[in-house]
C-alpha cells in the first residue's frame, strides 16, 4: 500500500474587484472536493487572492543590481514547503492559478525534480 499524498492547495485569483474572496474560496472548495475523492491529505493552504501571477515589479537583487520579478509570497512558500518535503503534492484548479511567468514554472519544475 502506498503512502499517503499530502498536498498543499494553491488558489489565486488576480483580481478580486468585489473583496471578497468568493473565487478561491470555489477554488478552494473543488480542490478540496478533489483531495477528497483522491484520498489525499491537505498540508496547508495557500491563498492568493487579488494577486498577480504575471505583474513584474522591479526589484534589487542580492548582488545589489535590479529585475524584473512577480511578486508572490504564496508561491514562494508553495516551492518551500515542497523543498523541505513537508509536501509531495500539489492541486490547483488550473496550471493558470499557479503560473504565468515561466520562471515561475521553471522554478516548480526544479524543486519538483530535486
Amino acid at each position: 500500500m502506498s503512502k499517503p499524498v499530502r498536498a498543499a492547495i494553491l488558489v489565486r485569483i488576480s483580481d478580486d474587484r468585489a473583496g471578497d474572496a468568493a473565487g478561491v474560496g470555489r477554488q478552494e472548495k473543488d480542490a478540496r472536493a478533489l483531495a477528497d475523492r483522491l484520498g489525499w491529505q491537505i498540508g496547508e493552504v495557500i491563498i492568493e487572492n487579488d494577486v498577480s501571477a504575471f505583474k513584474r515589479r522591479t526589484v534589487t537583487l542580492p548582488d545589489g543590481s535590479t529585475a524584473l520579478r512577480v511578486l508572490r509570497p504564496g508561491f514562494r512558500r508553495l516551492l518551500e514547503l515542497l523543498a523541505l518535503g513537508q509536501v509531495d503534492g500539489l492541486i490547483a484548479y488550473d496550471l493558470d492559478r499557479v503560473a504565468r511567468d515561466p520562471r515561475d514554472l521553471e522554478d516548480l519544475i526544479d524543486v519538483v525534480e530535486q
